[in-house]
Order: C-alpha cells, then sequence, then structure tokens
C-alpha cells in the first residue's frame, strides 16, 4: 500500500471515529434526559458539538434539561426562559409549557414566602 493510500485509509477510519462517537453521545445524552440525569446529559451534549451538528431534539433536550437543573437550584425565572426556549423549538410538545407554568407559580409561591429570586 503507498502512503497516499495509507493517509485516505488513516482520514477515511477518523472520519467514520468521529461520526460513530458522535452517534454515541447523542444517544446516550437522550438516554441520560429519559432517566434524569440532567447534569450528565448537558456533559454529553457539549461534547457532541466538536464530533458534529447537534439535531434539532438534542437541542430541545439541552434547553428542557437547563430548565430541570435550574429548577432543582430554585432559579424559577432563568428555568422557564429555559423552557420557553425548548417549547418554541417543539410547540407541539406541552410538556416545556407545563414545566414553565410551574416554574412561573414556584417563582411567585417562593417570593411569597419572603425570598429573593434574584
Amino acid at each position: 500500500m503507498t502512503t497516499i493510500e495509507t493517509k485516505k485509509k488513516r482520514i477515511a477510519n477518523k472520519v467514520h471515529q468521529d461520526y460513530l462517537i458522535h452517534q454515541i453521545l447523542l444517544f446516550r445524552a437522550y438516554g441520560y434526559v429519559a432517566i434524569e440525569k440532567y447534569e450528565i446529559a448537558q456533559d454529553d451534549i457539549r461534547k457532541v458539538d466538536k464530533y458534529g451538528e447537534i439535531d434539532a431534539a438534542t437541542i430541545y433536550n439541552k434547553w428542557l434539561g437547563k430548565g430541570i437543573l435550574r429548577m432543582d437550584h430554585e432559579d424559577y425565572l432563568m428555568a422557564s426562559k429555559f423552557f420557553a426556549k425548548a417549547w418554541k423549538k417543539y410547540p407541539s410538545n406541552k410538556d416545556p409549557y407545563c414545566l414553565q407554568v410551574i416554574s412561573i407559580v414556584r417563582s411567585y409561591t417562593y417570593s411569597l414566602g419572603g425570598y429573593n429570586i434574584d
């Protein structure tokens, strides 16, 4: 095999390997979202960008996961913004809308308790 053929084969293998890593990270991130491991899913989504484009469903999961993590930290206003972004990605899916309403209600309830939510 000539050096040119060897280089072409290495390049083809690298492209194939990057594609596989991209797909693995996408599906693993989706799996982590499904089992409510949002922080780990966010890490995988950040890594995916290095290997290729992020599809619309992954962007939706990214916004939804970030919103849920913000709610866990009682940052209801930011959570609401992330849910709005997720809802814009898939308007027919009512989950982000419902979570946005919950975050707004919690924000209001939290402020009535005398806490600041800045």
